[in-house]
Protein backbone atom coordinates (compact mmCIF):
# COMPACT_ATOMS: atom_id res chain seq x y z
CA UNK A 1 0.00 0.00 0.00
CA UNK A 2 1.51 3.59 -0.68
CA UNK A 3 2.08 6.09 1.86
CA UNK A 4 -0.54 9.22 2.07
CA UNK A 5 1.18 12.30 1.13
CA UNK A 6 -1.08 14.22 3.77
CA UNK A 7 0.41 11.56 6.53
CA UNK A 8 4.08 11.83 5.25
CA UNK A 9 4.01 15.91 5.14
CA UNK A 10 2.33 15.74 8.67
CA UNK A 11 4.92 13.23 10.25
CA UNK A 12 7.93 15.24 8.54
CA UNK A 13 6.51 18.72 9.64
CA UNK A 14 6.33 17.41 13.36
CA UNK A 15 9.92 16.03 13.11
CA UNK A 16 11.71 19.21 11.83
CA UNK A 17 9.51 21.38 14.55
CA UNK A 18 10.49 19.07 17.60
CA UNK A 19 14.13 18.75 19.57
CA UNK A 20 13.89 15.71 20.73
CA UNK A 21 11.91 12.02 20.14
CA UNK A 22 10.21 12.10 23.78
CA UNK A 23 8.06 15.37 22.45
CA UNK A 24 7.36 13.84 18.90
CA UNK A 25 6.66 10.99 19.29
CA UNK A 26 2.97 11.61 21.28
CA UNK A 27 1.84 14.31 18.62
CA UNK A 28 3.04 11.69 15.77
CA UNK A 29 1.08 8.73 17.46
CA UNK A 30 -2.17 11.95 17.88
CA UNK A 31 -2.08 12.92 13.92
CA UNK A 32 -1.29 9.01 12.82
CA UNK A 33 -4.34 8.11 14.69
CA UNK A 34 -6.74 11.21 13.67
CA UNK A 35 -5.66 10.72 9.58
CA UNK A 36 -6.18 6.93 9.95
CA UNK A 37 -9.56 7.60 11.76
CA UNK A 38 -8.46 5.18 14.76
CA UNK A 39 -9.53 5.63 18.11
CA UNK A 40 -6.35 6.71 20.03
CA UNK A 41 -5.58 6.79 23.70
CA UNK A 42 -6.27 4.06 24.57
CA UNK A 43 -4.31 1.80 26.63
CA UNK A 44 -4.74 -2.60 26.57
CA UNK A 45 -2.66 -3.91 29.50
CA UNK A 46 -1.92 -7.77 28.95
CA UNK A 47 -1.67 -10.46 31.37
CA UNK A 48 -0.43 -13.84 29.73
CA UNK A 49 -0.66 -16.06 32.90
CA UNK A 50 -4.31 -15.24 33.47
CA UNK A 51 -4.63 -14.98 29.73
CA UNK A 52 -6.51 -11.73 29.89
CA UNK A 53 -6.50 -8.40 27.85
CA UNK A 54 -8.02 -5.50 29.82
Amino acid sequence: MPADPAIEHAVARVRSESAAVEEAMPRLIRIICEMLWWNCGDHWDGNRAAKLLR
